[in-house]
Order: C-alpha cells, then sequence, then structure tokens
C-alpha cells in the first residue's frame, strides 16, 4: 500500500512539474517587432592615386601640363539604394548633397530599414525642375548657396573646377601662371552613376563611404587649348565623364 501511495504522489508531482514548464512556455511569444530603421550616412572622400587629395595638389592635364585647384565641388540629386537586382530599397526625394574637396562630405541621408545595401545610385547634378530655380526658392543649403548658382540663363554649376595651371609652361605652378576656370551646367552635362558598396546596416548609424580619384580628373584634357569653359562644351562634358568615372568604393 506504500508502495502504490508513493507511486501516485510521483506521478501527481510530475504531473504538476510539466504542467509548470508548458506554461513558462506557452508565456513566452515569439517577438513579431520589426527591427527600428538606423542612420545612414554618405561619405565622400578625394584622393591623389593612393593619399588624401588636398586643394592646391597638383594635377596634371592629358598632356602632362600642371594645374592646382583651389575648388573642387559638385552636386548629387536623387539619390537611391538597391538591391543586387536593381530594385530599390529606398529613396530621398528632394535631397541634394554638396561635396566639397575644401569641406566636410559626410552627410545623413536618413532613416534606413536594417539589412544589406548592394548598391548607390545618384545623379551628378540636377533635374530639369529643380536647376531652373533659384537661390531665392530655397531657405537651406545647399543650394540656397549662391556662389553655386551661374545664373537664370543656366542655372545651377553641376561641377566646378577652379584654379592655376601652369600657362608658361615652365614645370611650376605660381601666380603669375593663367587661372582655370572649367564649370559644367545644363541637363546635358547630368550624369549617372551607379556604385557596387555590399554595405551592412544594421544597428547604429553606419557610413557608405566612396572616393573620388583625382589623378584622373583631367583625362582628355588639354589646357593649352581650353583653361576656362563654363557651359556645356565638349571640356565640360569630358570633365564631367571623368567625374562620374572617377566616384568608386
Amino acid at each position: 500500500m506504500r508502495d502504490l501511495i508513493n507511486v501516485v504522489l510521483l506521478c501527481s508531482f510530475s504531473a504538476i512539474v510539466l504542467s509548470g514548464c508548458k506554461k513558462e512556455e506557452e508565456e513566452e511569444p515569439a517577438s513579431t517587432s520589426a527591427p527600428s530603421p538606423q542612420m545612414l550616412q554618405l561619405s565622400v572622400n578625394f584622393r591623389l592615386d593612393n593619399v588624401p587629395y588636398q586643394l592646391n595638389n597638383v594635377i596634371e592635364d592629358h598632356v602632362g601640363r600642371s594645374a592646382k585647384f583651389d575648388r573642387v565641388r559638385f552636386l548629387l540629386s536623387n539619390l537611391r539604394l538597391l538591391r543586387s537586382d536593381g530594385s530599390i530599397i529606398q529613396e530621398f526625394p528632394g535631397l541634394v548633397l554638396k561635396v566639397d574637396a575644401g569641406g566636410q562630405n559626410t552627410h545623413q541621408l536618413g532613416l534606413v530599414d536594417q539589412g544589406t545595401i548592394d548598391r548607390i545610385a545618384f545623379d551628378i547634378g540636377l533635374d530639369d525642375a529643380t536647376n531652373a530655380m533659384s537661390p531665392a526658392d530655397f531657405s537651406g543649403p545647399p543650394l540656397n548657396d549662391q556662389s553655386l548658382y551661374q545664373g537664370t540663363a543656366q542655372g545651377y554649376k553641376f561641377f566646378e573646377l577652379t584654379g592655376l595651371w601652369d600657362s608658361n609652361n615652365d614645370l611650376v605652378v605660381s601666380s603669375t601662371d593663367g587661372p582655370l576656370t572649367l564649370i559644367s551646367i545644363s541637363s546635358s552635362m547630368r550624369r549617372q552613376k551607379e556604385v557596387f558598396v555590399s554595405h551592412s546596416h544594421f544597428l547604429g548609424q553606419t557610413t557608405i563611404n566612396l572616393w573620388v580619384q583625382m589623378q584622373d580628373i583631367l583625362n582628355g584634357v588639354t589646357l593649352a587649348n581650353t583653361s576656362s569653359s563654363v557651359g556645356s562644351a565638349p571640356v565640360n562634358a569630358q570633365i564631367m565623364n571623368n567625374l562620374q568615372a572617377a566616384i568608386y568604393h
């Protein structure tokens, strides 16, 4: 009889324990909340061959003539984040970035869902509607900057190179040399660029880093023929093509 009582008690205890474990398991529902979006930044850096580029470093044109830039800047718009198949992860309508070799070039793009970003795409320049506006139409940077605006006839400067070049061919760029002004403007100068980045965007703010290879920026340009051109002439198209090719990850 005592053995029977012990068996009954043991079975009752086991049932209570199993019931308790089952209840604890049932009280832990799986989380269904999606990971929160995180801030994404874009940083654009300048290089000269394999070292950081600084304004007034020497750059050579197509025939080896030297130049020094005191200003290098361009506009980016129509930014999109893409998957490997080209489908859009996220767009940033209305966002325009000024990239300036003499300034700070880390920009917040916005909150983006966590995950892998395969590519980033953008336009170098502005769409026609935006380019038809003026600095007075904008309350903040960069498009309220009068120095980026060429005038009502042409609009904004998509890409601007200014400085000096070795006009007397003495192999030294000095204050006695001629000015260099190459500014690309108008819709025909707009270029599209897509860069493979394979960027992991998870917990915390992350940054996509791009580079501009300045060594290539005067490819196909002979300064002795054209050192000053504002608009959409062949030399302006050439430097836009060079910039498009020079941006990499």
